[in-house]
């Protein structure tokens, strides 16, 4: 039901949203450029389980690196995570050995 609430009833109200905004807030040129998005993934969300499995997805995938997904997540960068890594692997995208994560102080 939530999925049929968001692309029958919400959907089309956000985009007329994005586009007043657009035509208001925005000159000509920059409509060019810029634009208004509402981000309604986490109205798309599934569970915690199937969401860690897409992230993960992505990062294996070198679609996300691990930051992004940590934005998307509202948690902080990390040192490093923005490299577009597998970590099923053991090289990087430009295919350079992952280099030893740092040890924590027990």
């Amino acid at each position: 039901m939530a999925a049929s609430f968001l692309q029958l009833c919400l959907r089309p109200w956000l985009d007329k949203w994005q586009d007043a905004y657009a035509t208001v807030l925005l000159t000509d040129e920059e409509r060019d450029t810029l634009y208004f998005e509402f981000v309604i993934d986490d109205l798309q969300r599934a569970d915690a389980a199937g969401r860690a499995e897409i992230f993960g997805k992505l990062v294996a995938m070198r679609a996300m690196t691990p930051n992004e997904v940590r934005a998307a997540m509202n948690l902080p960068a990390l040192p490093g995570g923005d490299e577009l890594a597998n970590p099923y692997t053991t090289t990087t995208a430009n295919g350079l050995p992952h280099s030893e994560p740092p040890k924590e102080a027990a």
